[in-house]
């Protein structure tokens, strides 16, 4: 068995990703062979076993790979990495050797350690801790040669930063601002495919604060540019849900310009807010706090259920109310609620017609058994008294009692019967059918019936309920998580505590 001496020297060395393309992906390995007494070794080929170990002794092999060798009075070159590609794992740690073994012979002792050289001296700047790589100042850059924060990425022609975790977290962000994103079209773009349970593009969660301060799972705002646009600070749009939030004072909070929330979706809720004890949703608006459109038949733009709880309400306003439509009241009445002296409010029913009528008082003064009474110009232009209308008389004293004529769409005539002659006080009051209802009667319901609303309520009870307990577990999950993460960035605290004091 010969014995061998080696002296070599590597020129470059593989250190880093092979993502980046300007790093060489071999070492350059030049060595002199001789035998135990310093003479090179006979001119000729060999076959070399070339390995990188975790220790200078024992410990594990990281890469290997033997190559015919051409030695010339001692001295060979190799290109290392030319058989068997050198792994990034083979220098996640400052500690590596190099061992050397000809032939059948013994592997050369000792093994030589391996240290910075050529491009591995721009890796120094880099840390790592098991299979993690890191740095501890300065800001990293993709795409760009002067990064503005600790992590900086922009791509001109695609997406520049993309998260995705089948059972985790894609993209996590923690801070003041977890995660701040840009763009001219979309700050932010997310998507939730689920092919089983509940997939959220969004979904946003935060604790109580421990102050007076407010905290916000989410934030979104929007400054309008000048121009003639919309600007939103949340749209979605879904399949069925466009705008989801549930919280336990206030389930979802809108403020804006143009649309404090807007939701739109094609076949389900557009927003959809709960609560257990504040609002479900709130929002707050320039001009329109809440713009709600429907768009499929038998569709509500706005949908409201006392949920069964006779004493909660399907919709409550505070200030006035402007239908622009018809407004129809089923299985209830309408009514006004007006306070009495001893403070409770009591109702006073609207008086109800299968036909749509308008009506006006006054008073008229008789005399000498005679009155001409002109029909107000306002009133009579959201009435039609050109097709008919009635007049039903009170007179405030004694007479032979009255009657009218000379009925034209501007006026009419009251006279006294048995041609009496009194002078009198008389009230009338003038009933007329409604400019462009003038053929309505009984008009028939359309769109869902009482039942089939009723059944879309239970129905939509049961979704809530169902989704509810899915949140309930989803949230239980997602602070399984969060706890778990905290765990890991506590775990990498001390590991970059360790390699500092390194």
């Amino acid at each position: 068995m010969k014995r061998f001496k080696l002296l070599f020297s590597l020129f470059t060395l593989f250190l880093v990703s092979s993502s980046f393309a300007t790093v060489p992906q071999l070492i350059n390995f030049q060595g002199r062979l001789t035998d135990s007494l310093g003479n090179p070794v006979s001119d000729g080929s060999y076959s070399l076993r070339f390995r990188i170990y975790d220790d200078s002794l024992a410990g594990n092999v990281l890469w290997e790979e033997t190559d015919p060798i051409q030695i010339t009075k001692g001295l060979f070159t190799v290109l290392l990495g030319s058989t068997t590609s050198i792994p990034d794992s083979a220098f996640y740690s400052v500690n590596r050797w190099f061992g050397i073994k000809i032939g059948s012979n013994p592997e050369i002792t000792p093994r030589q350690r391996l240290g910075s050289v050529g491009y591995a001296f721009q890796s120094g700047q880099w840390n790592s801790s098991g299979n993690d790589i890191y740095r501890n100042s300065g800001n990293v850059g993709i795409g760009t040669n002067s990064p503005a924060t600790k992590l900086h990425v922009e791509n001109s022609a695609g997406t520049a930063v993309w998260g995705s975790s089948p059972s985790f977290t894609g993209v996590y962000g923690s801070g003041a601002v977890g995660v701040w994103a840009s763009g001219t079209t979309y700050g932010g773009y997310f998507a939730g495919y689920p092919t089983t349970g509940t997939g959220y593009g969004v979904r946003c969660q935060t604790s109580p604060p421990s102050s007076s301060d407010n905290a916000y799972a989410g934030y979104f705002s929007a400054t309008p540019s000048g121009g003639s646009g919309v600007t939103y600070g949340v749209y979605g749009e879904a399949g069925t849900v466009g705008v989801y939030g549930t919280a336990v004072n206030g389930g979802m909070y809108g403020t804006g310009g143009n649309y404090g929330v807007y939701g739109a979706s094609s076949s389900g809720t557009g927003v959809y807010g709960s609560s257990s004890s504040g609002y479900g949703v709130y929002a707050d608006g320039g001009p329109n706090g809440v713009v709600a459109v429907a768009h499929n038949s038998g569709g509500s733009g706005v949908y409201g259920s006392d949920g069964g709880n006779p004493f909660t309400y399907a919709g409550y306003f505070s200030g006035d109310v402007r239908v622009v439509g018809d407004f129809d009241a089923i299985s209830g009445t309408k009514s006004a609620a007006v306070k009495i002296d001893n403070g409770e409010y009591r109702r006073l029913y609207a008086q109800e017609s299968p036909e749509n009528w308008f009506e006006d008082f006054g008073t008229a003064q008789l005399v000498n058994d005679q009155a001409t009474v002109n029909i107000d110009p306002l009133y009579a232009q959201t009435v039609n008294t050109a097709v008919t209308y009635h007049v039903f008389l009170t007179p405030e004293g004694d007479c032979q009692g009255l009657y009218i004529t000379g009925k034209t769409p501007a006026s009419f005539e009251m006279r006294e019967l048995q041609n009496g002659k009194s002078n009198l006080s008389v009230s009338y009051r003038i009933v007329a059918k409604r400019k462009g209802y003038e053929n309505t009667r009984l008009a028939k319901l359309v769109g869902p019936t009482p039942e089939e609303v009723q059944a879309k309520d239970v129905k939509l009870r049961a979704e809530m309920a169902k989704e509810k307990a899915e949140r309930e577990q989803e949230q239980l999950k997602m602070e399984a998580e969060r706890k778990q993460m905290e765990e890991q960035r506590a775990k990498m605290e001390q590991e970059l505590k360790g390699t500092d004091k390194k």
